[in-house]
């Protein structure tokens, strides 16, 4: 009771807000939401039992030991607000007289009308005043409440009920403009609409004040589903309180909880659409050689895949034995377009041959850059482009024009450029030999390719893709897998294939043990078929002792310069005795 006469000596300006709720889970977001009392309705114990609100005036349950039950027992502890009971009067008037002497002995602030008879048709709610059931019956139970020390809030809805409440003195009016509309799981429509709401509640507050000038009014129900509703209402019409039934006991609920529900639905179907397009994504980079689903080889596609819309160039970058062009073939693909493009190695010439075959010639002689108009031209090594054809090749990027060698008419043309090196664009830049013109239109669209090493964890299935596609009878065990990766592999898929060859060299077929694995890791050769393994060791070390200088020797720096973790980082600096 003190709670309820400390809120209405409150300021004539205050702004009340009211929660009918039917669970003491929600009394207690009310009371963190700042609501100001509570209604406990049996509405609100069959909202939560899935019913919708309607059914508070249907046989469903004792509608007032719904109510006595819920405030003995789930609301007394969880909230310190002012809790008005809801109670009907369809009992005795002895049993009226006990529900209100529990009510007040339970603490509760007060009691309101209902389940109540101006929810009925007139028609229907003029039978029941008749047989003593009615409107003025509520008013009688609302009067006795009032004389046992209860607050009272009282229910109307047309101007005449409210001139009959004002003859008790309630301490809250609320005008009720009928079952909230909105929400999912109703398809109720509203009584009057927005406009209508402000003429009658106008109407009200003033018949109101003019016979009970302390009465609160208050507003609840009908269209009025959101905030903004509210404060229209309120200020039109001089409206000092709202009460919440499904706008704050259901409404938030269920939207949270479809909203809750939908999202860990489409988490798990994003999850197996994901795990659909990926798988169909390894499938497609395994016809073009690339075998194994490890997390570095899986990014590196799925980058491909991105610049795979052919307006743009693109750089494939990555060590020796990277699979450098089983990615050219794997983007072509993704592109539609065959897997062998027109190449250029820039190895293949000089100057300025190299230009005239590329950007052809004054005399009339087409270069590969008009030759491949609309289609994927490959060259490599891109650093093997002096620094002339650099420049022309940006321009060529920028406005789709190239001049040939010795002539003196531009011409448009837009072939789809990849671009492969053996170095990043960083270290070509910073060594000079990539200009900063060319790198600075470049760089958003490199595509690391990741060494053996990075994609270790799948070395099972790569043996498998090369052993199959060169119809090698081979099968690894479990343990010779294990020994395999422990292997540090600088020659990358090279040096694998040239372990392999050996293997199959000694005549083997069938499954492969650890027992024979071992031997010919320990023997093999320093000649693999891809250069001496001294020499490719010395140009390792050279090149991440100069990524190393150019960070500090920040190793944390080094490594995410070089796109691969500081633990092989850590790795290869001890095999190479760095």
């Amino acid at each position: 009771m003190q709670g309820v006469d400390k809120l209405l000596a409150g300021k004539e300006d205050r702004f009340f807000v009211g929660a009918a709720i039917g669970t003491g889970l929600m009394a207690q977001a009310a009371e963190r939401g700042q609501a100001d009392f509570l209604l406990a309705l049996n509405v609100g114990r069959l909202r939560s039992m899935g019913l919708p609100s309607i059914s508070s005036m249907l046989p469903f349950a004792a509608a007032n030991e719904v109510v006595v039950d819920f405030v003995s027992n789930e609301l007394t502890h969880p909230t310190r607000l002012p809790v008005f009971a809801g109670l009907c009067v369809w009992e005795s008037s002895d049993q009226l007289d006990s529900r209100l002497r529990a009510i007040a002995s339970l603490g509760l602030a007060g009691v309101v009308n209902f389940p109540t008879t101006v929810h009925y048709p007139e028609s229907a709610a003029r039978t029941l005043d008749a047989h003593g059931l009615g409107f003025a019956a509520e008013l009688e139970l609302l009067a006795h409440a009032r004389a046992l020390g209860l607050r009272v809030l009282v229910y109307v809805k047309t101007r005449d009920q409210a001139e009959m409440a004002a003859e008790i003195k309630p301490d809250f009016l609320c005008v009720n403009f009928g079952w909230n509309a909105g929400g999912r799981l109703t398809e109720l429509q509203p009584e009057v609409s927005i406009d209508e709401a402000i003429l009658r509640a106008r109407d009200i507050a003033k018949v109101t004040r003019l016979r009970s000038p302390k009465t609160i009014c208050l507003i609840e129900g009908g269209p009025v589903v959101n905030p903004s509703q509210v404060a229209e209402i309120c200020v039109e019409s001089g409206m000092r309180g709202y009460i919440g039934g499904s706008t704050i006991d259901r409404l938030p609920l269920e939207n949270a909880a479809v909203d809750a529900t939908l999202a860990f639905k489409s988490a798990g179907l994003r999850r197996q659409r994901e795990s659909s397009e990926r798988a169909g994504l390894l499938q497609r980079a395994a016809a073009a050689g690339l075998h194994g689903g490890s997390r570095a080889l899986t990014d590196s596609l799925w980058h491909l895949k991105a610049l795979a819309d052919g307006l743009g160039p693109v750089v494939i970058s990555g060590e020796t034995g990277t699979q450098r062009h089983a990615a050219v073939r794997f983007i072509c693909a993704e592109a539609g377009h065959q897997p062998d493009p027109a190449t250029l190695l820039t190895a293949d010439y000089v100057e300025p041959q190299l230009g005239m075959r590329l950007f052809g010639h004054g005399d009339g002689r087409e270069g590969l850059l008009l030759e491949c108009d609309g289609q994927p031209l490959l060259i490599e090594p891109l650093e093997g482009l002096s620094r002339r054809w650099q420049r022309k090749l940006g321009r060529l990027i920028l406005n789709g024009m190239v001049t040939p060698f010795r002539g003196h008419r531009a011409v448009g043309t837009r072939p789809w450029l990849l671009l492969l090196t053996e170095y990043r664009l960083a270290d070509l830049a910073a060594s000079g030999h990539l200009i900063d013109e060319l790198y600075q239109l470049l760089r958003m669209r490199e595509v690391r390719m990741p060494s053996l090493e990075e994609r270790i964890e799948s070395l099972g299935e790569i043996l498998q893709g090369y052993c199959a596609a060169r119809g090698f009878n081979l099968r690894f065990s479990e343990s010779a897998i294990g020994l395999l990766q422990q292997h540090n592999w600088p020659g990358n898929l090279p040096e694998l294939g040239a372990f392999v060859d050996r293997l199959r060299a000694t005549g083997f077929s069938g499954e492969v043990s650890a027992r024979m694995v071992e031997p010919l890791l320990n023997d093999a050769t320093p000649d693999v078929g891809f250069g001496r393994r001294k020499q490719l060791a010395r140009e390792e070390s050279e090149w991440l002792l100069a990524a190393l200088r150019r960070h500090a020797f920040n190793r944390t720096a080094t490594a995410r310069a070089l796109g691969i973790s500081r633990k092989t980082l850590y790795n290869r600096m001890r095999r190479l005795g760095l």
